[in-house]
């Protein structure tokens, strides 16, 4: 198995303190996902105070046509997208160790994005990875276009915008449960219990069997109605009045 550096920094001096204080003085504590409440339930947050309210997004496109052969090949293999920092906590380690697992089968990963450490020569080798490093927004278009499933398997993240702006190109999601809950499992994307490298090798080995689930998937994908401007202003403006 690939050795990874633990990729971790420490906080500055103080900054728990300080963060605890600000807590205190808070009125109301808005967070983007209910992963990010129970987060701060376990902190000791009152919970009272959290509002759980999505980050809005609107999309400047409809959402693309796709086309999913019967079978992946190695010539039209599995397109899978990871659009982000490149790092331990997003995803890094175990979706590359799943694609060490997945060597030789008609799958390839293309990652945008900065990478955050030193890749294993195990993972430098492997002919199915993409590397295509930080490319400006604008660029990122094509890529949602040309994958079959965007991948964000993260141990920890607030919200996970970029899920949503896959959903909105009409692009099934594998993700885990410790982000914004806007994927429905096998319904427009799969939702695995745990990040491992098991349950990501199986995902990705269900799909390979049965490429019509990608379809059905892909049709029912869009901006998920919690993510919409007018939802979310409209949770937002009694709070703000009443403040």
């Amino acid at each position: 198995m690939p050795n990874y550096p633990s990729g971790r920094g420490k906080p500055p001096e103080g900054y728990y303190d300080a963060w605890r204080e600000e807590l205190a003085l808070a009125d109301r504590i808005v967070v983007n996902s209910e992963w990010s409440r129970e987060a701060m339930l376990s902190e000791g947050v009152d919970p009272a105070k959290l509002v759980v309210i999505p980050i809005p997004y609107e999309p400047e496109h409809a959402p693309t046509l796709r086309s999913v052969p019967e079978t992946f090949t190695l010539n039209r293999p599995l397109r899978l997208l990871f659009l982000g920092q490149v790092n331990l906590r997003k995803w890094a380690a175990e979706l590359l160790e799943a694609m060490v697992s997945l060597k030789g089968e008609p799958v390839e990963l293309a990652i945008v994005g900065v990478t955050h450490f030193e890749l294993p020569e195990a993972v430098r080798n492997l002919q199915s990875l993409r590397w295509h490093g930080q490319v400006p927004h604008h660029e990122t278009e094509r890529f949602f276009q040309e994958a079959d499933l965007f991948v964000l398997p993260t141990h920890s993240d607030g919200f996970g915008l970029a899920q949503v702006e896959a959903l909105a190109h009409g692009l099934p999601v594998l993700t885990s449960p410790f982000c914004a809950q806007v994927v429905e499992d096998r319904l427009n994307g799969r939702v695995i219990p745990e990040v491992s490298v098991p349950e990501i090798v199986a995902a990705i080995r269900g799909i390979l069997v049965n490429p019509r689930q990608l379809a059905a998937w892909a049709s029912v994908c869009g901006v998920p109605e919690v993510c919409r401007v007018s939802r979310v202003s409209a949770q937002l403006r009694p709070m703000l009045e009443g403040m």
